[in-house]
């Protein structure tokens, strides 16, 4: 089943690339240091996602 999660690892990477968008004007509205710390915060537990799913895949 490797094959068939590959493809949904590429596909996993496209919502990241849309929270980069919402979280621009949070840098107007509040500190920047806090958006960018959600943005970590969001890429490590989303990156522990995909591979928890990997492992259950598997």
């Amino acid at each position: 089943r490797r094959p068939t999660a590959q493809p949904e690892i590429f596909g996993a990477p496209p919502p990241s690339q849309d929270l980069s968008v919402p979280h621009r004007p949070a840098r107007s509205s509040r500190r920047p240091g806090s958006s960018l710390a959600r943005s970590s915060r969001y890429r490590i537990m989303h990156n522990l996602g995909v591979m928890h799913y990997i492992s259950q895949s598997d």
